[in-house]
């Protein structure tokens, strides 16, 4: 009988245990990630022979452009209403034009990504100056 009341108690107090810790973890906030988009931006690439290195120029001017927000919101696979539309001009040569909202994944929307900064540790790599020799 003493036995039977212990394992009720144990029992009752394991069920309360995890009642409370169903309500606290329904309580607590969560931090997912969000993603912010900002105004769309269109740039246009330069003329290319081939419609492929054409679409390339052009994401790559958008990225380009995308990147002045900060280095998160350059990513085109991000993009809101992405959109590349191309076409041939006389000379046979391609142009192309890429159009999206620049997204970005943030963990915690009161904090905005950065704008591009310079990594810790890394300096920007100085250009090698050229070797001349001297008239012997």
């Amino acid at each position: 009988m003493r036995q039977s009341i212990t394992s009720e108690i144990l029992r009752a107090s394991l069920a309360m245990f995890g009642v409370v810790a169903l309500a606290q973890w329904l309580v607590t906030p969560g931090n997912a990630a969000v993603r912010r988009c900002e105004a769309n931006i269109t740039h246009t690439g330069t003329s290319k022979a081939s419609e492929l290195d054409a679409r390339r120029n052009a994401l790559t001017a958008w990225s380009s452009a995308a990147n002045v927000l900060g280095t998160p919101y350059a990513l085109w696979r991000l993009a809101s209403d992405p959109s590349i539309v191309c076409t041939r001009g006389a000379a046979s040569e391609h142009l192309c034009t890429a159009s999206a909202k620049p997204c970005a994944l943030i963990q915690n929307p009161n904090n905005p990504p950065p704008v591009n900064r310079v990594v810790p540790g890394s300096a920007p790599i100085a250009p090698i100056a050229p070797v001349v020799k001297s008239a012997s």
